[in-house]
């Protein structure tokens, strides 16, 4: 249940982000969510590794350590629906990032191997989020439609025909129509 929970707060914050006008205001916000879960992902990613959990079975449900846990497939969750809603800021991000998208690249993988989300639609959008930023390779049916890069590739392909306006000529102390 709190990962339905969490989902319906990720869609509020994506839905909020996406009604921002203003793309440089959008892209401050998607680099406050990034800069803050992936400071987080970090300091998890360092509890994870230093109390020795590599399985779900290793995870005691009454400890601080359940609650790391489903923190790091929050922050999981948040990051995989900036990745599949904002493709190319993020793209950009974790490419000028490199510790950041290792740090998502873990969190990906640990989740899928603990198998500890047992929800398809979470499962689904890791999986997406993975396809998305290349940790696994791309099906052949995938298409992220929020992706703008895709269409500026096809744009490049074929390319269109700018026609340039030719201007009257006005020598110094001629009158000028207006038309």
């Amino acid at each position: 249940m709190p990962l339905q929970r969490i989902g319906k707060i990720h869609k509020e914050i994506i839905k909020s982000i996406q009604a921002i006008a203003h793309p440089k205001k959008q892209i401050q916000y998607i680099l406050t969510l990034s800069n803050t879960a992936n400071q987080d992902i970090e300091k998890l990613r360092s509890r994870m590794k230093d109390n020795h959990i590599e399985k779900s079975t290793d995870v005691d449900k009454s400890s601080y350590r359940a609650d790391a846990f489903v923190l790091l497939v929050s922050h999981a969750a948040l990051m995989g629906n900036a990745i599949l809603y904002f493709p190319d800021t993020m793209s950009i991000i974790l490419q000028k990032n490199v510790d950041f998208l290792d740090n998502i690249r873990w969190v990906m993988q640990f989740i899928e191997k603990v198998n500890v989300v047992n929800d398809e639609k979470m499962l689904k959008l890791f999986n997406l989020a993975q396809q998305e930023i290349g940790i696994i390779p791309k099906l052949a049916n995938y298409h992220n439609p929020y992706k703008t890069m895709n269409n500026y590739e096809e744009e490049k392909a074929t390319p269109t025909v700018v026609t340039k306006k030719t201007k009257k000529k006005v020598t110094k102390g001629s009158t000028y129509e207006c038309r």
